[in-house]
């Protein structure tokens, strides 16, 4: 019965807004081609039917071209099917947009796997501190890994983040905008991805996804099985980053790569701390706290600018420094925002701040 729910609402929110907005893609800025939407439909009959028959995929897709279309060499029939890959690419990149805006609709916090779940269970069976005893010694770690078919150009990536928002807020101005960009955005790069783009890809999703949801679920589970004498350790999540540290064979991989790599994420980390940093600055304006966090923010940007050095130790401490003053002289208004900023803090120094690997890697000399 639960299925049958969860199916009928993927149907509707999922599904059905698929269907909607598919159908911009008719109008898709494709070079010679503009019916490519259309000629879909027939080819997927054509191989489920060649299928059920037991025909070749030669034998189906030749029927497709006789049967759908008036093409005759082997150019125009090879630039057909290019023409599709490029627009199914597309479809799945629409579909998995849809299906990651729905995803606070189509689960809920409760849900079987959830913190939220584990704490519930762990209740009721009166297993409580055992799980607390649990979660003293347990760690999780987070590997990025890559390989050059497995990631999109950074200028996908980014229509693929406002796309997104833009379905999120049904913007179907925005969204048709965003379509017909990528449409028109190549997803295969010309050249083939050195171990530094590949890292940089991957590094994106640091930034833009993995700082905030590490963060919010660690916030989650310290609220969640807080307690007066059980304090939360900070490594519970742990991150690795393989891409251009990888120590295998692969010739492209030097000592200097693994180095402006390791930059690169130390970068990616500070920027992550310097733009959070920046919201909560917008609501402790207090005096005291203001002038501390003004003082981070400027040597963060320092150390991502400039080159200056600054450790995860010194923004701990200018962070201690303001909740101390956020708790004395303002009635700790708004000490959920420092104490997340700290949470982030902690949570990526050991993994990423020091622009550490995960240690099942190699280590890295000179001579490769």
């Amino acid at each position: 019965m639960i299925h049958d729910e969860r199916a009928e609402k993927f149907r509707q929110i999922v599904e059905n807004k698929f269907q909607i907005y598919n159908s911009l893609f008719m109008s898709l800025p494709y070079d010679k081609m503009t019916n490519i939407g259309m000629l879909l439909p027939f080819l997927y009959e054509e191989s489920r039917n060649g299928y059920e028959e037991g025909k070749t995929p030669e034998e189906i897709v030749e029927e497709f071209f006789k049967n759908h279309t008036d093409l005759q060499t082997e150019e125009q029939k090879l630039e057909l099917l290019f023409k599709v890959i490029q627009y199914i690419e597309r479809q799945v990149v629409l579909f998995d947009s849809i299906e990651d805006a729905a995803f606070p609709n189509l689960h809920s916090e409760s849900d079987s796997g959830t913190v939220t779940n584990l704490f519930e269970r762990s209740y009721q069976d009166q297993k409580l501190e055992k799980v607390r005893e649990k979660l003293e010694d347990f760690t999780v770690k987070v590997v990025f890994t890559a390989h050059p078919t497995q990631f999109y150009p950074s200028s996908v990536q980014r229509i693929i983040q406002d796309l997104r928002g833009a379905i999120t807020s049904d913007s179907v101005t925005q969204i048709d905008m965003l379509l017909q960009q990528l449409g028109k955005t190549p997803f295969v790069n010309k050249e083939k991805p050195t171990p530094i783009d590949e890292a940089l890809s991957i590094i994106s999703y640091l930034r833009y996804v993995y700082y905030d949801t590490i963060g919010e679920l660690f916030t989650k589970i310290k609220k969640t099985f807080g307690s007066s004498h059980f304090h939360l350790h900070e490594d519970i999540i742990q991150l690795g980053f393989w891409p251009g540290g990888d120590r295998d064979g692969n010739p492209f991989v030097t000592a200097d790569v693994t180095k402006r790599v390791a930059e690169e994420l130390r970068s990616a980390i500070l920027k992550s701390y310097y733009s959070h940093l920046k919201f909560i600055r917008r609501r402790l304006s207090f005096r005291g706290v203001s002038e501390v966090l003004t003082q981070l923010s400027d040597d963060l940007y320092r150390a991502i600018f400039n080159g200056d050095i600054i450790t995860a130790e010194d923004i701990l401490k200018k962070a201690d420094e303001a909740e101390k003053i956020l708790v004395n002289e303002h009635n700790s208004l708004f000490l959920d925002l420092l104490a997340n900023f700290r949470d982030r803090g902690e949570n990526f120094r050991n993994s990423l701040c020091n622009a550490g690997y995960s240690p099942g890697q190699q280590d890295s000399s000179e001579s490769h």
